[in-house]
């Protein structure tokens, strides 16, 4: 056994190392065509065989002293090394989401794109996240979403990736609030656009949801049976209050702070449970701002009293779990209760050293806060620039799952 080896199987203990309509918008598209370089190694099986009998064994390590460096090729936050083979076709989309809101996003086609081609939707994380992935005003932007984008088109996958609404070019009427109803019947508008193409199968559509996205993606598969596959990013299985409460927990500098964080956050919740709101953004210490944005208390409303385990009781298609061991809100016992959940159709990719968007140090410096020149903690991601990448290998298991189960 080596000794990454983290999880307890039926076949024993596993690790990484182990293991739209047919160009009618052509008005509102731009294609951008991205040269490949040469294709990339065959991306190996790491997943890890789950079900509702999955144990994590105590040797998993959430919260690593350190970390240690990429393993093989990754992408710099400020510059992707995710390569692209072949020409593919970016296109600007705009599809209509719940109660007709206009939702913007990025269709990236594979190349020869066609009747066969699988699909996948990218349901964003709730917050500050946009098409791109995490987007804050203040910190160091982390696009997971375009960068998995790649590596889906680098398998022969399309995908749609979109704004949330009232983010970046998806419109919110003004003074509306947006509830939980709104996000998941956006997520499948955009399944439902995916499926109208031409160069889409829509017979082989599959979704991905990254945190609160990957609760919504559920909800949408458990009542849309177009989709034939669910993968879930960083996604919790414990109640929103506790994973949230543990991020702060991990961000805050000493356990007084972390106290005043997490009963300030639990205040915020008992009064949106009795119909109260969110304070305004500047009542609200930095590190709430990103959790609890502005004009979000139905959603935040109803997410708080979501059972992450009985949503994944409702998906009856093949799912995968994928969680960085050094995510700081997240523990084994989330995977673990998602898959039990799902039951047998789940399986689980553990990480060890990923974080919540599947990066890793690039060094084996001590995990500590980042903080931007404002002094705003980073709540995702382990910093800026250089010192961190992509766990690239990862998107490729995530890509070679979707291809598939789709």
């Amino acid at each position: 056994m080596c000794g990454d080896c983290r999880i307890s199987t039926p076949v024993g203990f596993k690790c990484r190392r182990c293991v739209g309509t047919a160009h009618s918008d052509q008005d509102q598209r731009k294609e951008q065509r991205s040269g490949g370089g040469g294709g990339a190694a065959a991306t190996r099986n790491r997943l890890i065989a789950a079900g509702a009998a999955i144990v994590v064994v105590a040797a998993v390590v959430v919260f690593a002293a350190t970390r240690g460096g990429g393993q093989g090729s990754g992408s710099t936050f400020a510059s992707s090394n995710v390569k692209e083979t072949g020409s593919n076709t970016e296109l600007s989309i705009q599809f209509q989401g719940s109660g007709g809101a206009k939702i913007g996003g990025n269709l990236l086609l594979p190349p020869g794109a066609g009747a066969k081609t699988p699909g996948v939707v990218i349901v964003p994380d709730g917050g500050t996240s946009d098409r791109n992935g995490f987007s804050p005003t203040n910190a160091v932007a982390d696009p997971l979403y375009a960068e998995l984008a790649k590596v889906l088109a680098r398998a022969g996958v399309a995908s749609l990736r979109y704004d949330r609404r009232g983010h970046g070019q998806s419109v919110q009427a003004s003074g509306a609030t947006i509830t939980l109803p709104d996000v998941v019947g956006d997520a499948k508008a955009a399944l439902g656009f995916l499926a109208g193409r031409v160069d889409v199968n829509r017979s082989r559509l599959a979704l991905i949801g990254d945190g609160q996205g990957g609760l919504v993606a559920q909800q949408v598969a458990a009542t849309d049976t177009s989709a034939k596959a669910v993968v879930l990013i960083s996604t919790p299985g414990r109640d929103l209050l506790t994973t949230m409460s543990d991020r702060l927990t991990s961000v805050a500098n000493t356990p007084q702070f972390a106290q005043q964080l997490v009963s300030q956050l639990q205040a915020v919740v008992s009064a949106l449970s009795a119909g109260g709101g969110v304070p305004p953004q500047p009542q609200l210490p930095g590190p709430l701002q990103p959790l609890l944005p502005s004009g979000e208390d139905g959603y935040l409303r109803s997410l708080f009293t979501v059972s992450p385990p009985a949503l994944a009781q409702m998906v009856h298609v093949p799912l995968l779990i994928v969680q960085g061991g050094a995510d700081p809100s997240l523990a084994p016992a989330d995977a673990q209760a998602l898959a039990q959940g799902a039951g047998p159709t789940a399986q689980v990719l553990l990480v060890p050293g990923d974080g919540p968007t599947l990066n890793h140090s690039a060094d084996t410096a001590a995990s500590t806060t980042t903080t931007t020149p404002t002094g705003t903690p980073i709540l995702r991601g382990f910093g800026s620039g250089g010192s961190v990448v992509r766990d690239d290998q990862t998107l490729g298991t995530i890509a070679s799952f979707l291809t598939a189960h789709s």
